[in-house]
């Protein structure tokens, strides 16, 4: 089935040559969202990630060195923009684009002295994944067969929260440079998470040897949905696909509403598979993509013409198999 993939943020995504890459984190239980640090509702949270999170324009980004930080391509910005980072401003002064996936690096001006340890391993499949974000509020509920599926998207608010997942699957050249997969599934806990709108950037990590470690950067959710499937759909973090219709308008198909649930499924570009090329640029073997000139003027990165705030966001369409219930 043809699926397609919303980005997690307000920008269009970036195509690339070979193949098309693809929101605050909605959770299950409570009002819908976990604002406070996570290793206040558990100890083995600690050192998650949330102290991590520096805000790049309306979304996040991660320091991964002394004076670089990692975050989606698609949300944009420009060199000069400033990096927040525990309420210190540090003014970019040059950005490397991945030509094989979304990530891009930022160099600052200044110091992170404390920044993410990166997770190379491939073994990313079956692994527990904290989730961090700037996006919407979990909007009101989705009901079909008197059954929940899921929940609209609610208000954007660009409040920092963090949700919970599983690797189901870490993909290779399916969505451009590789991409964990994580399904938003029923019975998974309180704190299952699902991305939204901007949550694009944030961080996506693993406790590794115990240590938590960057393993993947926030890219896109599946979507739209419709409930009649001849409509414009709406985007919302689903439970359950069986009874809506996916696809996009002029493509709905209807998923069947089956005993077992089929839930919709979040993605983040994969950092192991980029490993070559964020080890190249943080030893200064990559040139820059934009950079300040020698008398400091700004050269600003261009992005595409749709990349802008309140621009419409692109769907990206894909084929891939199913994800088994």
């Amino acid at each position: 089935m043809l699926r397609n993939l919303f980005c997690a943020g307000m920008m269009a995504c970036a195509l690339f040559a070979a193949t098309p890459p693809a929101h605050a984190i909605i959770v299950i239980g409570g009002s819908g969202r976990n604002l406070q640090a996570p290793g206040l509702s558990s100890d083995s949270l600690i050192g998650s990630g949330w102290a991590l999170q520096g805000q790049w324009g309306d979304w996040l980004g991660t320091p991964i060195a002394s004076n670089y930080f990692i975050t989606a391509g698609h949300v944009g910005g420009n060199v000069g923009d400033y990096f927040t980072y525990h309420d210190r401003k540090l003014r970019t002064l040059a950005s490397y684009s991945d030509p094989n996936s979304d990530l891009r690096i930022w160099k600052v001006q200044g110091t992170f002295y404390r920044y993410a340890q990166l997770y190379t391993s491939s073994s990313e499949a079956g692994q527990q994944i904290i989730l961090f974000g700037r996006g919407t509020q979990r909007g009101s509920e989705i009901v079909v067969n008197n059954e929940l599926k899921g929940w609209y998207w609610g208000a954007l608010d660009g409040r920092k929260s963090w949700g919970l997942n599983t690797v189901d699957f870490a993909t290779g050249g399916e969505i451009t440079g590789g991409a964990l997969q994580f399904g938003f599934d029923r019975n998974a806990g309180f704190n299952e998470g699902m991305l939204s709108l901007n949550d694009s950037g944030g961080g996506v990590f693993i406790k590794d040897a115990g240590s938590w470690k960057l393993a993947g950067i926030n890219l896109a959710v599946d979507g739209p949905f419709s409930l009649t499937g001849n409509d414009a759909g709406f985007n919302a973090a689903i439970l359950d696909r069986g009874g809506l219709w996916e696809g996009g308008a002029g493509a709905w198909e209807f998923n069947a509403d089956t005993t077992a649930d089929k839930p919709a499924s979040g993605y983040a570009t994969r950092i192991s598979t980029s490993m070559l090329w964020i080890t190249s640029v943080l030893a200064g073997q990559v040139a820059p993509n934009f950079a300040l000139s020698s008398q400091q003027s700004i050269v600003a990165v261009p992005e595409p013409a749709a990349a802008v705030a309140g621009a419409a966001t692109l769907l990206l369409s894909m084929r891939r198999a199913r994800k088994a219930a």
